[in-house]
Formats: C-alpha cells, sequence, structure tokens
C-alpha cells in the first residue's frame, strides 16, 4: 500500500495565486449581486428617488384631503371612476385639488396619484 500523503501534489504559486483571484472574483459578485453591496452613487440615486416617491405621496394625500374638502366636490369624485386615467388627471388638475398652497399649478405626478386615491 502507497502512502496517500506522498501522492498529493502540493499547489504551486501560480496555483494558489489563481485561485485567491477566482475566490476574490467570486466573492465580489455574490456581494455586489446577492448582498446589496453597492456604489456611493447607485445608493444616493435610490435614496433620491425614494425620497421623491415619498414627497409625491404625501401631496397626492394632501390633494385627496382638498378634494374631499372642497365644497360640491362629490359628484366630480363620483365621476372620476367613469373617466381614462388622462382625463382623470386633467379633471383633478382642473379642479386645483392638486394645487399646493400658494401654488398655481401642480407638481408633475400628484394629480395623478390624486385621482388613483380618489
Amino acid at each position: 500500500m502507497a502512502n496517500s500523503s506522498a501522492s498529493k501534489k502540493s499547489w504551486s504559486p501560480g496555483q494558489m495565486f489563481g485561485s485567491a483571484v477566482a475566490a476574490i472574483v467570486l466573492w465580489s459578485a455574490l456581494g455586489f449581486s446577492w448582498f446589496g453591496f453597492g456604489f456611493g452613487w447607485n445608493t444616493a440615486g435610490t435614496t433620491a428617488q425614494a425620497s421623491a416617491v415619498a414627497v409625491m405621496d404625501e401631496l397626492a394625500t394632501i390633494c385627496v384631503a382638498q378634494a374631499k374638502s372642497a365644497p360640491d366636490s362629490a359628484p366630480g369624485i363620483a365621476g372620476l371612476a367613469d373617466l381614462s386615467t388622462w382625463k382623470q388627471r386633467k379633471f383633478v388638475e382642473e379642479a386645483g385639488w392638486a394645487n399646493m398652497h400658494g401654488k398655481e399649478s401642480s407638481t408633475s405626478g400628484v394629480a395623478e396619484r390624486c385621482a388613483t386615491q380618489l
């Protein structure tokens, strides 16, 4: 019987270096794709987008409150369901519900979100 440890070959420096590089590449790929590692610019863009969505949702909530508190708005709100999405947005804009206090026009996207919530 031959000694099993004598038949094992030790790794050459090139094999060790290649294995280390392969391990680094593998862990980097896993880290960036699965574990949420990211670059600063990517995170900042995602944060800015999330902030914009949150602001739009809050403005739409204010729009809904303005629509519900407006005099004689009940028939208009009830009729929104019969309109197309574009016409719903236009109706909300023309009613002035999407305009925030002190503004003469609405922020882009608020009227559409407001009509959806109504």
